[in-house]
């Protein structure tokens, strides 16, 4: 608020909330994705009694429903072999193998 000379005379701070509902719903979304195995199901489910296929009172219980290859996955552990082999007395302990994504030239037409 400004008086008739135009001085500031006082002022209001209007605080915005720094997460809208919303964002609080997506951050609890997420986490509670992190809690998943890498098949995509929960770990207090995955790793509960009642997925133990010997357990037979168990409401659940999981099977391999076929083999199918991780391209990303497999690219790692090939480079990882690989640099093993040449290698051999690297300490690997901490370490990570990258992975990029390229692509194709397209044969002409």
């Amino acid at each position: 608020m400004y008086d008739d000379a135009g001085l500031l005379v006082k002022s209001v701070t209007v605080h915005d909330p720094d997460f809208t509902r919303q964002d609080i719903d997506l951050a609890l979304a997420s986490r509670r994705d992190e809690l998943r195995n890498r098949h995509g199901f929960p770990l207090e489910e995955a790793m509960s009694n009642e997925a133990n296929p010997a357990n037979a009172a168990g409401e659940f219980y999981f099977v391999g429903a076929g083999l199918e290859t991780d391209w990303v996955e497999k690219a790692e552990l090939d480079a990882l072999d690989r640099f093993k082999a040449e290698n051999p007395d690297e300490n690997l302990n901490g370490k990570h193998m990258t992975v990029v994504k390229r692509y194709r030239s397209k044969p002409p037409a």
